[in-house]
């Protein structure tokens, strides 16, 4: 299976070293809105800051250097608000991670609570009378 997060997470830290600026926390983040893309970092606005750029200028930096080299999992990449970079996934990636999963035998099963108990309570209200505190 394709590691999505390592792929920007690459990407992101080639640009820093073409950049000539020290690496730090590479934290991606699901943006609330789709409309921000797939992925947003902030590593602009942590590096800009240390270094003493403009945070949107620097972001646009990294987004350059990015997409001389963008793999075809990315559709598109850009620098939105004071300098978030957003990364927004093709259609390929998402075909073959759909694929992965249709191939992939027991895919999403997990061994986490075997051998464990688990109770599960519901409420069996008698149907004919009002149901009450006591149900």
């Amino acid at each position: 299976m394709i590691d999505i997060q390592e792929i920007i997470k690459n990407l992101i830290v080639n640009s820093l070293k073409n950049l000539q600026t020290k690496e730090a926390e590479i934290i991606l983040e699901h943006p609330g809105d789709v409309s921000f893309g797939d992925y947003s970092c902030n590593i602009a606005m942590v590096c800009a800051k240390k270094i003493g750029q403009n945070p949107k200028e620097f972001a646009q930096k990294i987004v350059d250097i990015c997409l001389e080299n963008v793999p075809k999992e990315i559709e598109k990449i850009e620098v939105a608000g004071p300098g978030f970079i957003n990364f927004y996934l093709s259609k390929d990636f998402y075909g073959q991670s759909i694929q992965y999963i249709v191939n992939t035998e027991n895919w999403g099963n997990s061994a986490i609570l075997e051998k464990k108990r688990i109770l599960v309570e519901h409420s069996s209200p008698n149907l004919f009378k009002p149901f009450h505190i006591g149900h």
